[in-house]
């Protein structure tokens, strides 16, 4: 968004649109600002473009109206005419009624809802620069979590660690936390970007077994727990104290999940850093006895 409120000229070939969601307020003050900065990767596509939009998002599904280009939809909650959606455990494509399967929702490694509804968008995009099915189908199926993004850091002792750094808003934490019906140790913190954190942390405690926290909304994450009685709450000056804790919550069977629901510059130059500790810590722990 920070971007895109700038955009004068410059032409979006294929603009995809997934969903909206609070964030970066601190900087566009409300909602709706937010929402109209990011429609500018429409601003200047013609016919010859296309327009990716979410049909389960009923801003973004009104976007159409913002756009010359073909709009091409998809949808995690219904069988669309056209578009690429889900028909039972199948993503597939649809075109006036008519369906080719292309691959089950089982076979991806990514784990979430979130993320089907990423590879649908993605199948779209993919399709108008002239890939074929079978060519898409491949890609998915052998496609893994980017580094930052649900990353796996590995599985030692039989817990695995998840590096989703990358989460610095709380719908994006949210997405993670229902990405896993494992028991989940939650390390979140960092510096809020003037979002409303109530509704994760309601997610977490249901989600979460202990929530370790650290950085600058420490103390505003351990309030609203505290309200909302959450049970295991950990809070941490220091992250290498925060990640060791995190291990120590964690038993065989459990996830220990980095998804901090903030950003990292109060402790951090950028996510990336955060995440690249965070993995480092954990393969340290298990290096050295």
């Amino acid at each position: 968004s920070f971007q895109l409120e700038l955009i004068q000229k410059t032409r979006i070939n294929i603009a995809i649109f997934l969903n909206l969601t609070p964030d970066h307020l601190d900087r566009h003050g409300t909602l709706e600002n937010y929402a109209e900065a990011k429609a500018k990767i429409f601003k200047n596509q013609t016919e010859q473009d296309l327009a990716v939009l979410n049909w389960d998002d009923p801003y973004v599904r009104g976007l159409a109206n913002r756009t010359k280009a073909r709009v091409v939809y998809f949808s995690r909650t219904e069988l669309l005419s056209s578009g690429i959606c889900l028909d039972s455990d199948y993503i597939v494509i649809r075109d006036e009624g008519s369906s080719t399967p292309l691959v089950k929702t089982s076979e991806l490694l990514l784990r979430g809802s979130h993320n089907l509804e990423n590879v649908m968008a993605a199948t779209a995009a993919a399709l108008r620069l002239g890939l074929k099915p079978s060519q898409i189908r491949e890609l998915l199926k052998n496609f893994k979590p980017v580094a930052h993004r649900q990353e796996i850091v590995g599985l030692f002792n039989n817990i695995l660690y998840i590096n989703d750094s990358k989460a610095t808003n709380p719908d994006s934490a949210i997405k993670a936390l229902e990405s896993y019906s494992e028991p989940i140790v939650l390390l979140a913190g960092g510096k809020n970007k003037g979002l409303d954190l109530t509704k994760f942390l309601h997610v977490a405690k249901q989600k979460a077994k202990s929530l370790v926290l650290v950085g600058e909304a420490a103390g505003e994450l351990e309030t609203i727990a505290a309200k909302i009685g959450m049970e295991r709450v950990l809070r941490f000056e220091s992250f290498e104290d925060a990640v060791q804790k995190a291990i120590a919550e964690a038993e065989p069977g459990d996830v220990v999940l980095l998804s901090p629901a903030c950003t990292s510059w109060d402790m951090f130059t950028s996510y990336e850093e955060r995440g690249e500790l965070f993995k480092e810590l954990v393969r340290k722990h298990y290096r050295e006895p």
